[in-house]
């Protein structure tokens, strides 16, 4: 009888301490990686794949059930440093996904709260890309492409999500392009969409509900949108070189639609109250 308690209490401890496992896996390929991993907490995973040269990833998980996947490529022997990947996670059951291809790549992303999920996709030269996200159920993706050659960042994408069950996606392809999507409140959508060169593009949202898209295509283009309040709608789209949006919808149910195809247009819509209707076009 004896030998059967302790049996059962051997299990039942194994089997605990097999729950309570976390998992981390790091495949180097190449010369001179640095991948750093610190999990507390229990059934937290990690995988690091870097292959190429001079790579570096540092994850830190702090919680249950947070997943973290990086993977890095490319890079010359004797490089010292070619991409970056920094990983902060605190919480539970948050998602990060890092994908580096080719020079010089820099990631940040940092989740407080639970069920987050970051997805950064960078390829070219020197691109870089912040994600912070505090609150629950949050989503940001980031997906760069283009080389600057010597120009150090390249491309940048800077999201900041405080609250829950927001949603911000910035993809931009050429060089020197800078998108920003800064999000307070509860379900909340953006999105920027921005190809060529020298294109800029920054959207805030303050309350709930408000969704806003930009879309720019071509150069030194630029586009601001600010949105206060709960329920507004904003959409820019751009086309050409050196034209200017400027929208601010401060109160509840505003919508605004900015379509500048050609040089140098430039627009600005306020919207201040509610149940406010606003469309421009301009070309040449």
């Amino acid at each position: 009888m004896k030998k059967v308690m302790l049996s059962a209490a051997a299990l039942f401890c194994g089997t605990i301490m097999f729950a309570q496992m976390n998992d981390s896996d790091v495949d180097q390929n190449g010369n001179d990686h640095d991948a750093i991993v610190s999990q507390t907490g229990a059934t937290n995973d990690s995988d690091v794949d870097q292959d190429g040269n001079s790579n570096l990833a540092e994850v830190t998980q702090d919680g249950t059930s947070n997943y973290s996947f990086v993977d890095q490529n490319d890079g010359d022997n004797g490089e010292n440093r070619n991409s970056e990947a920094y990983v902060d996670q605190e919480g539970n059951d948050n998602e990060s996904y890092v994908v580096q291809e080719l020079d010089d790549e820099i990631a940040f992303v940092n989740q407080l709260g639970d069920n987050n999920v970051s997805d950064v996709f960078q390829t070219g030269s020197s691109n870089l890309t912040n994600i912070d996200q505090d609150g629950n159920g949050n989503l940001a993706i980031a997906n760069q492409d283009g080389d600057a050659g010597s120009t150090e960042p390249n491309n940048v994408i800077d999201i900041d999500q405080i609250g829950d069950s927001n949603v911000a996606a910035s993809y931009q392809v050429g060089e020197i392009n800078y998108s920003k999507i800064e999000q307070t409140g509860n379900g909340n959508v953006a999105g920027a969409y921005q190809s060529g060169m020298d294109n800029s593009s920054e959207m805030y949202q303050t309350g709930n509900g408000n969704i806003s898209g930009v879309a720019q295509f071509g150069e030194e283009n630029e586009s601001t949108v600010t949105q206060n309040g709960d329920g507004n709608l904003s959409g820019v789209l751009q086309v050409g070189e050196g034209n200017m949006s400027t929208v601010l919808q401060d109160g509840n149910g505003n919508a605004s639609g900015v379509l500048q195809l050609g040089e140098d247009h430039m627009s600005t819509v306020d919207q201040i109250g509610n149940g406010n209707g606003s469309a421009v076009f301009q070309s040449n």
